[in-house]
């Protein structure tokens, strides 16, 4: 049953994200009519569709885009940096990268904002077999890592650790593996020493009778993760899209987090190409993924304290200090216009306590 808030929002009040790659996605940033007069948007995660992106299942079988006027189609263009120069052509509206990547961009001139922090804590690291030798990012010189693609935000991050730790990133040779079966192979016939992926991408790993052992960095365990982006001049002239999209997201993850069976559920029905299996344990297991990931969406209970979507001011310029000792940048960034708070008090304007009655009463 799909939960209609007591006080409906306008038309004006919409905004998600949809990201077209096809050739019918506009030419400049901007939104197309969506279904029955609503916006439509583009909006393109950084990896594959799994339950990692729950929220956006729920968000649309459970009618959160729609009551905040707004249409959504996914696209998958590759990897964060991939998605961020889908944004800059106009094709994506709104995208998932890792801020990483962000910066990257930014300090080459592309204009930029994030507005809206999803993952509050760090979800990308390195993955080794447990009887490697490698101990630290330093000891990546002269290996193979293993990384999604090349365009993956996790190769920049990668290489800042290593450049952290005293270490050249030049010397480490990355391999484009892919995720999944492919990536867990590849370690495990030793064509890579190392993987350099993400908190699902490791649970899939683990559920499939992987051992591996983790290797983190102090350098970046203080920095938000995956944060949805979108081009400056877009956000300037859109800040109603921005707001619906970023409270919808903000909706859909308090549902899914009081119910994430039933999000799990959903997500096979919106997007039947993840129920890759008949296995009896497969709700389970995409349970344990989803939960994987959202608890650093949830970090510091952003419900309670009603900042879902919010920055640190901190955070920011820890992340800018980081990315340049890592030479992540070499161009100074400033903090002013890099990121916005100014949509969270709308992102959090509903009542957690219906959703979560919502959620709980839902029968699939």
């Amino acid at each position: 049953m799909t939960l209609r808030h007591s006080l409906a929002c306008s038309a004006g009040l919409m905004s998600t994200a949809v990201l077209a790659l096809t050739g019918c996605a506009p030419s400049t940033p901007g939104a197309q009519e969506g279904k029955e007069g609503t916006t439509k948007l583009v909006v393109a995660p950084s990896s594959e569709m799994s339950a990692a992106w729950a929220q956006f299942a729920v968000a649309q079988e459970q009618g959160f885009f729609a009551d905040n006027g707004i249409s959504v189609e996914l696209q998958w263009p590759g990897g964060s940096s991939d998605v961020l120069q889908q944004m800059a052509t106009g094709r994506v509206q709104i995208g998932a990268p890792t801020p990483e990547a962000v910066l990257a961009a930014e300090a080459k001139g592309q204009d930029v904002e994030m507005v809206y922090n999803w993952t509050r804590a760090p979800v990308q690291w390195l993955a080794v077999n447990k009887s490697g030798s490698i101990k630290s990012f330093k000891d990546l010189e002269g290996k193979k890592v293993g990384v999604a693609n090349l365009a993956s935000g996790a190769k920049l991050l990668c290489e800042a650790a290593v450049s952290e730790a005293g270490g050249d990133p030049s010397k480490i040779d990355f391999v484009a593996t892919g995720t999944g079966i492919a990536a867990n192979d590849a370690l495990k016939q030793k064509r890579v020493d190392a993987l350099m992926l993400w908190d699902t991408e490791y649970t899939k790993m683990e559920q499939a009778g992987s051992h591996l052992r983790y290797i983190k960095s102090e350098a970046y365990e203080d920095l938000f993760s995956t944060t949805f982006t979108a081009q400056a001049e877009w956000v300037k002239t859109n800040p109603e899209l921005v707001k619906g999209f970023g409270k919808a997201w903000a909706e859909a993850t308090v549902w899914a987090t009081e119910n994430p069976e039933a999000a799990v559920k959903l997500m096979w029905k919106r997007y039947p190409q993840t129920k890759i299996s008949d296995d009896p344990k497969l709700l389970e297991k995409h349970v344990e993924i989803f939960e994987g990931r959202n608890v650093s969406a949830m970090t510091g209970d952003p419900v309670k304290s009603q900042t879902l979507g919010k920055y640190p001011t901190d955070s920011i310029d820890t992340w800018l200090e980081f990315a340049r000792d890592s030479k992540i940048t070499t161009t100074p960034l400033k903090a002013d216009g890099l990121y916005t708070n100014d949509f969270v008090d709308a992102y959090n304007d509903f009542d957690p306590e219906a959703v979560r009655k919502s959620a709980s009463e839902f029968a699939d």
